[in-house]
């Protein structure tokens, strides 16, 4: 499995292994922080062997593949493929009889040369899906590429039990997550920031600000996937529902619409009532 990250990316945090295609210019700007790229939270067996992301900025574009340009099965609640015998440093793509040690590795000369991450490398030590490689920054080198691309691969062809990976070895992969901060270009719009931040826990009728760092643009926003209005300062954005999911992005005349933010607002919990005769 690889990752295309196409322009525009200057930090890259992978959960797992992906593959990602993304048009040139989709990240132009400096936005005011981190946001998921894309991310993989599988709940069925794929269509296809390329697996579209289930959320993020890019889920309409980003894919994850595998070595065998399969279809994964669903399998403990994450996608999973065998056939991983003999594929030190070829088979790329968690658990089961399959593949025990990988590292992160990435490339921007389209796959001639590849390097490994810092901090990458990842072992199995478990056969349940609560085990999770912790997040890994790619290095200055694959920032603003032309075209990148990352692989989970493997390192050895020792099984997770500690015997050889044989053919009907299997590895799992789920809740893969990739956020990313777009790089300054003074052509494009500047991204978005809301208040409350992406993942704020809030209550019914709560109030979204928007804002954005580019002097006289005009921002666009979308909730819980209505038609994209103009946003109202004054107004600001009222949730009225919850969970909910706002997405914006600024524009200017003369100049390249910002990325589209995604921010997504969770209800708190409410306590317990009760009730005692007088």
């Amino acid at each position: 499995m690889k990752i295309k990250l196409f322009r525009k990316m200057t930090a890259v945090l992978l959960a797992l292994m992906l593959v990602l295609n993304f048009s040139a210019g989709d990240f132009g700007v400096m936005a005011a922080a981190s946001e998921t790229v894309a991310a993989w939270d599988c709940t069925a067996v794929p269509a296809s062997a390329v697996v579209p992301a289930t959320s993020g900025a890019l889920a309409t574009v980003a894919e994850l593949t595998n070595f065998k340009s399969a279809i994964p099965t669903y399998s403990t609640g994450s996608l999973s493929i065998n056939g991983w015998d003999n594929g030190a440093a070829t088979k790329y793509w968690q658990i089961s009889t399959g593949p025990k040690e990988f590292k992160v590795v990435y490339s921007v000369d389209n796959g001639a040369i590849w390097n490994d991450v810092p901090n990458g490398a990842y072992t199995i030590t478990g056969t349940t899906l609560s085990n999770y490689m912790p997040a890994v920054s790619l290095p200055a080198g694959a920032a603003d590429a032309e075209k990148l691309l990352v692989r989970f691969i493997m390192t050895s062809n020792v099984s997770q039990g500690g015997a050889i990976v044989g053919s009907g070895g299997t590895s799992n992969i789920n809740n893969i997550l990739v956020t990313g901060t777009p790089v300054s270009n003074a052509s494009t719009v500047g991204g978005i920031t809301a208040a409350p931040a992406n993942g704020a826990v809030v209550g019914i009728g709560s109030k979204v600000t928007l804002t954005c760092d580019t002097e006289g643009a005009a921002i666009m926003y979308s909730l819980n996937n209505s038609e994209f209005a103009a946003y109202d300062p004054i107004a600001q954005v009222t949730l009225t529902t919850l969970p909910a999911t706002l997405k914006a992005y600024g524009t200017k005349a003369g100049m390249t619409n910002s990325v589209t933010s995604t921010f997504n607002y969770a209800q708190g919990q409410v306590a317990a009532v009760t009730a005692s005769p007088n």
